[in-house]
Formats: structure tokens, sequence, C-alpha cells
């Protein structure tokens, strides 16, 4: 979920797959924070709404404030995501009532990814959501509209510099994803040449602003 920090004067927005989550429970420990709750049947993604999609959904995020949002490395992002699939939501997904099971589509993203290496699930799914021409942001919404935008490698200095203080504390760290020895590098051996020029190419403006490589 989005939560206002008044006295930092900030709207913290979360993007998937980016730390969101040690991100929100930071931002909801600020004295006089406040999240934006979506009331049920609203046309937005509780958690990972953008400010844009919450006031156009006619929710109350005050103007003036600054949006803070984060960011991953795009190449650790998709391994991190193939790997999600083949475990915590493969397991999600045997239950009839689960978020994976609302959309056909993502549960047959999983279905794919934990019978495909990595490589080959990667390249149908990147040539399935985009044309070959296509250049784009992860969490391209949320970074369009954000004034401040933190690696998730680089969390804690990039939020220190964003808020202006350079002694605030380490935020702790939730949600972490399990099994994948090599941590942040752990996508290095798991692609081929082809998934390394797909996303080089689409994800080009990410590579180029946060100074991301493979």
């Amino acid at each position: 979920m989005a939560v206002v920090v008044p006295g930092l004067g900030l709207a913290v927005t979360a993007a998937p797959g980016a730390a969101s989550t040690a991100l929100q429970a930071w931002a909801q420990d600020q004295p006089g924070a406040a999240p934006v709750v979506v009331p049920p049947g609203a046309d937005v993604d509780t958690k990972h709404g953008t400010v844009t999609q919450l006031r156009r959904a006619g929710l109350d995020v005050p103007e003036g404030l600054r949006i803070l949002t984060s960011t991953r490395n795009p190449f650790d992002y998709w391994h991190a995501e193939w790997h999600r699939s083949r475990t915590r939501w493969a397991v999600d997904a045997q239950d009839p009532t689960s978020w994976v099971n609302d959309d056909p589509a993502v549960r047959d993203r999983v279905h794919r990814a934990c019978v495909q290496p990595f490589s080959r699930w990667l390249v149908e799914e990147l040539t399935a959501r985009w044309d070959a021409d296509d250049r784009a942001h992860l969490n391209a919404g949320h970074i369009a509209e954000a004034d401040h935008v933190v690696r998730m490698e680089h969390l804690d200095d990039d939020l220190r510099t964003a808020v202006g203080d350079p002694s605030l504390p380490d935020v702790p760290r939730h949600n972490v994803t399990a099994g994948r020895s090599g941590g942040l590098t752990a996508y290095r051996d798991a692609y081929d040449a082809t998934a390394i020029q797909m996303v080089t190419r689409l994800h080009a403006p990410d590579l180029d602003r946060f100074g991301y490589r493979f």
C-alpha cells in the first residue's frame, strides 16, 4: 500500500518485486505516517497502486508530497520472478482461492516457470508482453511519477540521500526471496545470450538511468 509520511513530505509507493515490503514497513514506522486505505471494490491494486492510480480511483492522497518508490536490477528481478513462481507461487496455485488463480495468465505463467528453464521461460514471457522495439522501466508507472527512486541494492544509502538524513538507520529487510543461492547475483549463471540481449534492450532505460549491468 502507499503510505503518506507528512513529516518527511513523502508519499511512498510499493513497486512490485523491489523491496517494497521493507520500504512500506519503514514508511509506516515514521512519526505521523498513515497508509492510503483502499476500500473493497476500488479499481486499484491494494498494495502496489501508484499515486496516480489511487487519485484516479478517487482516493485522497494529499497534493504537494514528493513521491518515493523503489526499483531493482532487471536481470535480478526476472530471475527472482521465475524462482518465486517455481516455489512460493506454485504452492499458492494449489489453493483455488489464491490470487494466482484469479487470472488465467498468471496461473499459466507460474505453470510455465515450473516446467521450463529460466532463459526459455523469460524469452517467452518478454516476447508475449512487449514488442521488439519497446523500451521500458521495470514498474514504469511507479518510476514515471516518482520524485525519488531508491535502488533495492542500495536501499539504505539511496533512502538517506532522498530523505536528506545521513544518520538514518538501515531499513530491516522483509519478504526476501528464499532459496536462491547467490543472493542478488544468483541470476548470473541462469541467463543465456538471447535472454541477456532481450533484457538489455527492453530495460535499457533502467540500465542507463540507474547504472545497472548484467
